[in-house]
């Protein structure tokens, strides 16, 4: 019944679920009869369904799906608005992230140090396992990993480098 709904956005009533087999409930082991449903719209956009069903038959009418569309449109919003802070307060915390990884660029003097944080803060921001700092070295037409990485041994990081000698993979990526 849910499918229907997301296809159509339109609510929908069955009153005896076994004369509507175009849209019956994809969990058939409860002995569901009867259904009513309604889209979740903000807007145009569909974020959802609300969805009865009933193991008896004739359990809904057209007041009860009438009192859902209401029900639904404010729920909807509720929903939306709860996306809309928990957004906010995702991206207050990147900028609150992003100012910590400036404010280290701008504050620590000795270069290991200042890998050591930035590859935490960075990797703790996009909240990942691995994160480090690699510089490029034209004597050596590579990149060098600049130790101390997050996530990964030193001894890794000490051999970690990536050749951008021409004709290298590295340097097809380089450029």
């Amino acid at each position: 019944c849910g499918g229907w709904l997301v296809r159509y956005r339109q609510p929908l009533l069955v009153p005896d679920l076994r004369l509507r087999p175009d849209v019956r409930p994809k969990i058939p082991s409860y002995g569901l009869q009867s259904f009513v449903g309604v889209p979740l719209m903000v807007g145009d956009r569909l974020i959802g369904t609300l969805e009865l069903a009933s193991r008896n038959r004739i359990a809904f009418d057209h007041e009860d799906m009438a009192l859902l569309q209401i029900l639904a449109g404010q729920l909807a919003i509720a929903i939306e608005n709860v996306r809309l802070q928990q957004t906010q307060s995702e991206r207050a915390a990147e900028l609150n992230g992003l100012q910590q990884i400036a404010s280290v660029m701008t504050s620590v003097r000795d270069p290991r140090q200042m890998y050591a944080q930035l590859s935490s803060r960075i990797a703790l921001l996009a909240d990942v396992e691995m994160c480090g700092v690699l510089l490029e070295s034209p004597e050596q037409q590579a990149l060098i990993a600049q130790p101390p990485f997050y996530g990964v041994p030193e001894s890794i990081v000490a051999m970690y480098r990536i050749s951008i000698a021409e004709g290298s993979i590295g340097a097809v990526l380089y450029q």
